[in-house]
């Protein structure tokens, strides 16, 4: 987690539009729980809603 941390970091100082999402009480598999996986495709899919280009 400290090097996520360190990377968001670095990329705020930079000036990226960066989101850090942290889910308690899970590592790498955080799609081992429904709820959790929910909470991943929501994000991704608000990720996609944000950046798509205007038509």
């Amino acid at each position: 987690m400290s090097e996520t941390e360190q990377y968001y970091q670095a990329l705020k100082l930079q000036r990226v539009d960066a989101v850090m999402i942290r889910l308690p009480g899970t590592s790498h598999g955080i799609a081992s729980r429904p709820s959790r996986l929910i909470a991943k495709i929501d994000n991704i899919l608000a990720w996609f809603e944000r950046y798509q280009p205007n038509e």
